[in-house]
């Protein structure tokens, strides 16, 4: 008995790998960088959004936003989410990427950047947006949304960007360890990224750019190729990520609109 059992299994198993499974699900690349304005897509794939939807989704993970372009383009990966770079709309005005979505948005008391400044450089008086004149400002990337970001606030504040010296990093973890080290004065960075520093004392918080100059940072690509002859998986996809960003909403905002405080 035991034996006809095995035999049986054994069958089951062989037809299991030669037959086609109807309910396999698509397996999809997102790339994103390591920030809170990926929640709506980390929660889509913790809740099951995606695999209700057909999809298995793999997250890949990259140090800023134009690498996330670049990948999208190159097909290592299916979907980006990815900052609004002076890059991405190079490849988008030569056809080869469409936004499908919004992504991060900075706004009043939902902060996306951070302006953070070094201790030494907030002994020595760079104490506010003012102050930035003359001083070194460190980001991710030249033409990236922290720059434009950075560009806003001091416009605001009657400072010359000439004169303030823009460090690009290339990384987001290289921003809070040049702000940190004092290499940079200050650094616009991710806000969820530079809090662990700012909790410790490692830096000082100059201010939360998006409560003065509110700016869309962020947008969920794909390769015009993807929307022209895939327009299912990406129907479904943003069925799930749609999923997950009222699930972000709601955990957010209280029923007035305003943010849990």
């Amino acid at each position: 008995m035991r034996a006809k059992f095995l035999r049986l299994m054994a069958i089951a198993v062989a037809l299991a790998w030669v037959a086609p499974r109807a309910d396999a699900a698509d397996s999809i690349k997102i790339g994103s960088t390591k920030i809170a304005s990926g929640g709506p897509i980390f929660i889509a794939i913790d809740k099951g959004y995606f695999a209700q939807e057909g999809l298995d989704p793999q997250m890949v993970f990259f140090a800023a936003s134009l690498p996330v372009a670049v990948a999208t383009v190159s097909g290592d990966i299916d979907f980006g989410s990815a900052g609004l770079t002076a890059g991405l709309y190079q490849l988008g005005g030569q056809g080869q990427l469409r936004i499908i979505a919004a992504n991060a948005r900075d706004a009043a008391g939902f902060p996306l950047y951070a302006f953070i400044v070094s201790n030494k450089a907030y002994e020595n008086g760079l104490k506010s947006y003012s102050d930035v004149a003359g001083k070194s400002v460190a980001l991710g990337e030249v033409g990236a949304p922290a720059h434009y970001t950075l560009s806003l606030i001091t416009a605001k504040h009657g400072v010359d960007l000439k004169t303030v010296r823009v460090l690009p990093m290339q990384a987001i973890v290289n921003v809070i360890s040049a702000v940190t080290g004092a290499q940079a004065d200050g650094g616009v960075t991710p806000a969820s990224a530079a809090l662990p520093a700012i909790q410790k004392g490692d830096v000082k918080l100059l201010g939360y750019p998006g409560d003065e100059v509110p700016t869309q940072g962020g947008a969920m690509i794909i390769t015009t190729k993807t929307a022209d002859e895939r327009a299912d998986l990406v129907q479904r996809y943003l069925r799930g990520l749609r999923k997950g960003t009222h699930a972000y909403h709601d955990a957010c905002r209280c029923p007035d609109e305003k943010p849990h405080m």
